[in-house]
């Protein structure tokens, strides 16, 4: 959906989202263990101005990496925690066809970053790709030239379903895949794909593992208020796994939900289960989310002005 559309929706549904009328169904989901969010910056480098996708670094703390939807020349921008530009690099050989989430994980000693150019609004787009990269080190950073990035495996895929529209990917480090959530079905289906497939390669087909009827639809009565825009309101954009492994955090354009792994567990039965439910900020587009070193959950919008949040992870029995 495009970035007026949502502005849109979200205008109206501010004024439906008080404490004491809730746009959506939530009332029979607990609260997430985090505290209301709080403003601690913003992306201040302009050309950051739909942000898509948002990751913490796997190898610095209190770094992260942030994309561009799509019509952004192939870069990803270094932040810190406060929205702060480190560094932008761009990807040689790779376009950015519709960029909409970035994950990251660490094997063998290397670190990786995971772009997903797997928006597609109008499901129409046979293949979808997974730029992966190595994450490359701050430290040899050059202020006054283009940075640049090789390729380090690229993955083409198909959904075994046909085309998705997709916003929401994460890398399953325990179980050596990669989870995709696509966003205009209802439910919302997620999807696998391995994570150490050969290079060569040349297709993956993604398989369909698990539908989340558990994210809250809108209700008739938002329905009617919000008849263009308001069937957008439950659609996954961004989701991201905790530190530890155990939690999974969906965002939608109006909440976001907390899915927590029992031991012995997959996530494709975790996310049967009801989830916990936490409030966002004031955001014109939420699209992007992940977690901190210490679980906590940052968030941050398309368009500018773009103000990051946090929500802080609550400390056992508060």
């Amino acid at each position: 959906m495009k970035s007026v559309c949502v502005f849109r929706l979200l205008i109206s549904l501010t004024a439906l989202t008080s404490s004491h009328c809730f746009a959506i169904d939530i009332l029979d989901l607990q609260p997430a263990d985090f505290s209301k969010a709080k403003l601690i910056g913003d992306l201040k480098y302009n050309s950051l101005d739909e942000a898509s996708g948002l990751t913490k670094s796997p190898s610095i703390k209190d770094l992260f990496w942030v994309i561009n939807d799509g019509g952004d020349n192939p870069f990803i921008y270094a932040i810190d925690k406060s929205g702060k530009h480190l560094g932008r690099y761009f990807i040689k050989g790779v376009d950015n066809r519709d960029w909409e989430d970035i994950s990251s994980y660490s094997k063998d000693g290397s670190n990786y970053l995971v772009i997903a150019d797997t928006g597609d609004n109008k499901s129409i787009h046979r293949d979808s790709f997974l730029w992966i990269v190595k994450e490359p080190d701050l430290r040899t950073y050059k202020t006054k030239k283009l940075n640049t990035l090789s390729l380090f495996k690229r993955i083409r895929f198909r959904y075994e379903d046909g085309p998705r529209d997709c916003e929401s990917i994460v890398v399953d480090e325990k179980n050596q895949r990669i989870l995709l959530l696509s966003k205009r079905t209802v439910p919302a289906v997620m999807y696998q794909l391995p994570l150490n497939a050969p290079k060569k390669k040349r297709l993956l087909i993604a398989t369909r593992i698990a539908e989340l009827n558990t994210i809250p639809q809108p209700t008739t009565s938002f329905l009617f208020a919000n008849p263009i825009y308001g069937k957008y309101a439950s659609q996954p954009t961004a989701m991201d796994i905790s530190p530890d492994g155990n939690s999974l955090a969906v965002l939608t354009y109006v909440y976001g939900y907390i899915y927590q792994l029992e031991e012995n567990e997959k996530w494709e039965t975790a996310v049967e289960k009801k989830p916990k439910v936490f409030q966002l900020p004031d955001l014109t587009q939420a699209e992007a989310l992940c977690f901190d070193d210490h679980g906590n959950i940052l968030v941050t919008s398309e368009k500018r002005p773009a103000p990051v949040y946090m929500l802080q992870k609550k400390s056992t029995g508060e």
